[in-house]
C-alpha cells in the first residue's frame, strides 16, 4: 500500500523559507563565536590595561623586600627631589633643581651646586680630609683649589676685576702668593693666610720690596724705578713708623 502526500506550490515555498532561516542562523552562530572563528594555533588576545592620564601625589617611594625605603621622589624640601638610599637609610644620591650630590656611608664625596651667583663643584675623599673645588661665578670669577689636611693646599683664582693669583699654603698657615693685575703689575708675597709679611712687586715703572708688620702696615720699603718728581731713574729706601710716616729715608 503506498501513501502519497501531495503539496501545492504554496506549501513548498513555506518549507523552503523555514529551511533557509535555519541555515542562516547556523552560519551566523559559527562565524560570531570566537572559539570557532579563530584557529587553535592563535593565542588568545589580552585586554590592554587601563592607563591613567594623571597621577597626583606629594611623594612616591620605592621599597625593597624588607620594606625599607630605597628611593623617593618628593617635594618635601620645597622643590622636587629624587633620592636614592642604601639599606641603612643613608642618602647615596640626591638630585634637586640646583644640586646633585653623592654620598657614601653618610660622607659627602661629590657635590655640584648651581646658583645665580655661580656654580660650584666639590670632590672629597672618603675621610673628607682632602678636597678639590672648582667655582665659576658671575663677572668672570673663576677659582680652583686643592685643599688638604690642616689647611694645606693650592688655589688658583681669577677675580671679576681681572686680577689673577696663585697661592700655596702650608700646614702652619704659611702662604706664598703670586698675583698679577690688569695694568701689568706683578706681586710676590710671603706670609700667612691673613697678612703678607714680605712683598716683592714689579710694575711698568718701578720695582721694590716691602716688609710689613703684624697689622699689615709697611715698615720698610726698598724701591727702584722712575722718579716722577725728579723725572729720572732713582732708587730709594724708607723706614716707616706705624703711622705710615718716614722715620728715615735715603736718598
Amino acid at each position: 500500500m503506498q501513501i502519497s502526500i501531495k503539496t501545492d506550490a504554496y506549501t513548498r515555498g513555506i518549507l523552503l523559507l523555514i529551511l533557509g532561516c535555519l541555515a542562516w542562523l547556523c552560519l551566523e552562530k559559527t562565524t560570531s563565536s570566537p572559539a570557532l572563528a579563530s584557529s587553535d594555533d592563535d593565542p588568545p588576545k589580552e585586554k590592554a590595561p587601563k592607563v591613567r592620564e594623571l597621577v597626583a601625589a606629594r611623594a612616591f617611594v620605592l621599597l625593597d623586600e624588607n620594606g625599607k625605603i630605597r628611593a623617593a621622589l618628593s617635594t618635601k624640601t620645597g622643590g622636587p627631589s629624587l633620592t636614592f638610599m642604601d639599606s641603612k637609610g643613608n642618602n647615596n644620591v640626591r638630585l634637586e633643581i640646583d644640586e646633585l650630590s653623592f654620598t657614601l656611608e653618610g660622607e659627602s664625596l661629590f657635590n655640584l651646586r648651581l646658583s645665580k651667583s655661580g656654580s660650584r663643584l666639590q670632590l672629597r675623599d672618603h675621610d673628607e680630609k682632602n678636597s678639590a673645588n672648582l667655582f665659576v661665578g658671575d663677572g668672570g670669577r673663576i677659582s680652583f683649589s686643592l685643599d688638604g689636611e690642616k689647611e694645606q693646599g693650592i688655589s688658583l683664582r681669577k677675580d671679576a676685576d681681572g686680577m689673577t693669583s696663585l697661592s700655596l699654603r702650608g700646614n702652619r698657615n704659611q702662604e706664598v702668593s703670586l698675583m698679577t693685575t690688569p695694568r701689568g703689575d706683578a706681586i710676590l708675597s710671603l706670609g700667612d693666610n691673613e697678612r703678607a709679611e714680605i712683598s716683592l712687586y714689579s710694575s711698568l715703572c718701578t720695582a721694590g720690596l716691602v716688609v710689613q708688620d703684624d697689622e699689615n702696615v709697611p715698615r720698610v720699603v726698598l724701591g727702584s724705578g722712575w722718579d716722577s718728581v725728579e723725572k729720572e731713574p732713582s732708587s730709594w729706601i724708607r723706614i716707616l713708623g706705624k703711622d705710615g710716616k718716614n722715620n728715615w729715608k735715603a736718598p
